[in-house]
């Protein structure tokens, strides 16, 4: 994908302009070539990152973007080049491609393959242990789906991982949630852990021809991790779906590849500082049998076709839990090929109070849970934010980048959730949560800006702008004797 990707929904936006202190933004000339140091200096990190995230969103201008900002090398600044960022970042490369004589693909691949035989051998059931230990659970969400997680069990500390899983391509095939194919650089999904506020990223290089998933995701802002006092040390770390093609047993493995040499049996997992850790168990191998001998049927289940108007409305919800959180969900129905939305929402911030998924207190920049829509990490959602907490105000955005890729899918979605938000409830009386114009937002529509995939506004929509929490919808955390 080459070329600059702008999505003129963000250069409209409050999120955007502050979100990393641009308006102070000033590139020194750099006393030495650093490739991928944007910000110039002297070091390559997420703020880095983060400056060549806003240029392909359009909130910096080609006059601020350094020459060393071409990490590839082609002339040309551009995903690929933010690509190469993420995984220097997360240590998949030591060296930018520009660095180099030659200038490999983004889309190079572990060539490590082995050819194994399947077997009817059952799936392992994890070793009950205290000891550190990485493996697979494989269960059989349908007829021909398996959902493969992966999974670890008293890893302290832990930051980040990536995996080198093999397959048999002619068995299996991998899919997205919402059952479109895998592309060469699909993130899988994520798990109960890397879920938190400390800038979770994911990458991936996929040899799809020859049945080799290498994926990883990792915390970039580890300080703040660390900070935290908290360690995530058990729980699924990825999940990975597959369509059975064909009805015989089959196996998949984690195996050692040249592009990891540092692995633990096809593993590689990071601390929180940005040690690996190596005394772990591996259970590196699961099996998948079919419980029948049929052909699993390769016909599509019909999505349903929203025949209601276009509109965009909030719904709330009590969220089961100790923690007692409404849940706000933000949703669209029958709004044609959708790419991009921004939205002021108020609150009485005496009433409620704004928190991440795990309970902890959003700050000004906290980004918004996605819904079932702009979760396809294959098209590169942007999610972007600047709230203004102490008077009650959450202004936040997500957009797909690649909308070209985007356009070319056969599974769009017209209806469904665009953001989820997560309150705590501070006193027991009806309030209020309304979609409000704000002078940063011009051409809203009542609170709301909606883009189409040829980065056009999108007018003609009804939007319910005002929801009403009433206390017998509310649940109020009671402290712990």
């Amino acid at each position: 994908m080459k070329g600059k990707k702008i999505i003129a929904l963000l250069v409209t936006s409050l999120i955007l302009n502050t979100l990393f202190g641009l308006s102070s933004f000033s590139a020194p000339e750099p006393v030495e070539v650093v490739y991928g140091d944007f910000d110039q200096d002297g070091n390559v990190d997420s703020d880095d990152y983060a400056y060549m995230r806003q240029y392909l969103l359009g909130m910096i201008s080609d006059d601020k973007i350094p020459k060393t900002a071409d990490v590839d090398g082609d002339g040309n600044y551009d995903s690929d080049d933010y690509a190469y960022m993420r995984q220097y970042l997360l240590g998949m490369i030591s060296v930018f491609p520009a660095q180099k004589s030659a200038t490999p693909s983004p889309t190079s691949t572990p060539t490590s393959v082995s050819t194994y035989t399947p077997t009817n051998e059952t799936t392992p059931t994890p070793t009950i242990s205290s000891g550190p230990e990485l493996y697979m659970i494989a269960s059989n969400e349908s007829s021909n789906i398996y959902k493969v997680t992966l999974n670890i069990k008293n890893i302290e500390r832990f930051s980040g991982y990536q995996a080198n899983l093999v397959y048999d391509p002619k068995v299996l095939k991998p899919i997205n949630l919402d059952n479109s194919e895998f592309t060469s650089q699909s993130p899988v999904e994520a798990g109960s852990l890397l879920t938190k506020k400390y800038s979770p990223i994911d990458f991936a290089m996929h040899d799809l021809q020859n049945g080799v998933l290498n994926f990883g995701r990792a915390y970039i802002a580890i300080s703040s991790y660390k900070s935290s006092g908290v360690s995530e040390s058990s729980g699924t770390i990825g999940v990975i779906y597959f369509k059975m093609l064909k009805s015989e047993a089959t196996q998949i493995l984690l195996e050692n590849c040249s592009t990891m040499p540092e692995a633990v049996s096809g593993t590689i997992i990071s601390d929180w500082n940005g040690d690996l850790v190596l005394n772990y168990s591996v259970t590196s191998k699961i099996s998948l049998v079919p419980s029948n001998t049929s052909v699993p049927s390769n016909t599509p289940v019909p999505s349903v076709t929203p025949t209601a108007a276009p509109g965009l409305f909030m719904n709330s919800e009590k969220v089961p839990s100790s923690n007692g959180l409404l849940k706000v969900t933000l949703n669209v129905s029958n709004i044609k090929n959708l790419a991009g939305y921004q939205v002021n929402l108020k609150y009485n911030p005496e009433i409620l109070l704004p928190v991440n998924m795990d309970g902890s207190e959003f700050n000004d920049s906290s980004n918004i849970e996605p819904g079932t829509l702009f979760k396809n990490n294959d098209y590169s959602p942007l999610k972007l934010a600047n709230h203004d907490l102490a008077n009650g105000t959450l202004n936040f955005g997500t957009a797909y980048i690649d909308v070209n890729s985007y356009k070319k899918s056969t599974t769009l979605k017209t209806s469904g959730t665009i953001a989820v938000i997560y309150f705590t409830v501070l006193k027991h009386v009806p309030t209020e949560i309304e979609l409000t114009d704000c002078e940063t937002m011009p051409l809203a529509v009542s609170g709301t800006i909606l883009y189409n995939w040829d980065c056009s506004q999108v007018f003609e929509y009804s939007v319910v702008k005002s929801l009403k929490i009433e206390p017998s919808s509310m649940t109020i955390p009671v402290p712990a004797t």
